[in-house]
């Protein structure tokens, strides 16, 4: 379970809107919005005062593996596939070479026929010794063994991605910024070792 999920939870288990929130925060509503959508992250700062609000761990915030209860309702309401982190770079680390084999496939469908337009225009000018026929059916040849291989790239690569279709029809919104948050992460690692006092949870966060 993702931050933004968890802040939804917490915050509806407190009866509080996002506006009211944003005034527990002295944030914008606009703010709150947008970290439950996954459209930005808190930064540390935030992040910590949330723990204190909410009376949850930083740990419990972060890690994706910790699960914070929510009601049935919510869960019919949000109608959304829950993902983790791991998951996420799984989906996108499938996308990228899927787009790779998908990109080499239509370059084969592209060059099938060219193979035969050249092999038809070496044979009319003679510039090689073989008859129109001949280089017909080597260039129909070659266009259909391009053709072949590019049918079963694109068969391979839908086997490949199947287990990930469900990503592909949900509205998961947070997504696009997984890769940044977890980036994120690694970057306040460093720069916030300067602003923040090393208290003990801090600490624990940064394992």
């Amino acid at each position: 379970m993702i931050l933004a999920d968890k802040i939804i939870i917490l915050r509806k288990k407190n009866g509080w809107s996002q506006e009211e929130l944003a005034d527990e925060m002295g944030v914008s509503r606009q703010s709150v919005s947008k970290w439950e959508s996954a459209q930005a992250v808190p930064d540390l700062e935030k992040i910590l005062q949330l723990s204190q609000i909410f009376g949850v761990t930083t740990d419990s915030l972060l890690k994706d593996e910790a699960e914070i209860e929510s009601s049935g309702e919510d869960a019919q309401e949000s109608g959304i596939r829950k993902v983790s982190m791991e998951e996420a770079n799984a989906f996108l680390a499938a996308k990228k070479k899927s787009a790779v084999r998908i990109s080499k496939a239509v370059m084969m469908c592209i060059a099938s026929p060219i193979c035969l337009i050249l092999l038809a225009g070496a044979s009319e000018f003679d510039v090689l010794p073989l008859s129109e026929n001949a280089a017909a059916g080597i260039g129909i040849g070659a266009l259909l063994v391009l053709i072949a291989s590019a049918v079963a790239v694109f068969i391979y690569d839908h086997a490949e991605t199947e287990s990930f279709e469900y990503m592909e029809r949900k509205p998961l919104r947070q997504l696009m910024v997984l890769k940044a948050w977890s980036a994120r992460k690694k970057t306040d690692s460093v720069s916030t070792t300067h602003r923040v006092s090393p208290s003990a949870s801090v600490c624990a966060f940064f394992r």
